[in-house]
């Protein structure tokens, strides 16, 4: 079983906000019905329960950090930072959520590093 976390602070002020995320993913397994052994001291591998030497996915911290300031009552401008620390999930083999096989889960960790956003903001 893992667990998610998600937290966020921010500041304001008359014309600008400031803002702060965190997302917490803890550590878990790559499967529940595989057994994690060392080799010579293993049981005997089935379709169903397969033996492996590691199946342990490590836990992931993320912070976002945001701005944004308005120009006046109908304009703002915004920029923002995803993944600030550019943190690389942790792998994971073939499995149902993963069947291509390609190093980490998409559902539930960042699957695309660092990203930048900046845009304009228009109300009526």
């Amino acid at each position: 079983m893992q667990f998610k976390l998600f937290a966020q602070q921010s500041y304001d002020s008359d014309n600008w906000e400031f803002h702060v995320s965190e997302r917490w993913i803890s550590q878990g397994k790559h499967n529940n019905n595989w057994v994690q052994c060392t080799p010579g001291s293993c049981p005997a591998s089935t379709l169903s329960n397969p033996t492996v030497n590691d199946n342990h996915v490590a836990g992931i911290f993320y912070i976002d950090v945001g701005t944004s300031l308005s120009l006046d009552e109908h304009w703002k401008i915004y920029g923002q930072v995803d993944n600030l620390f550019n943190k690389n999930a942790p792998p994971l083999y073939s499995s149902n959520q993963n069947p291509t096989n390609d190093g980490m889960n998409p559902f539930l960790y960042d699957a695309i590093g660092r990203m930048f956003h900046i845009g304009v903001r228009l109300s009526e």
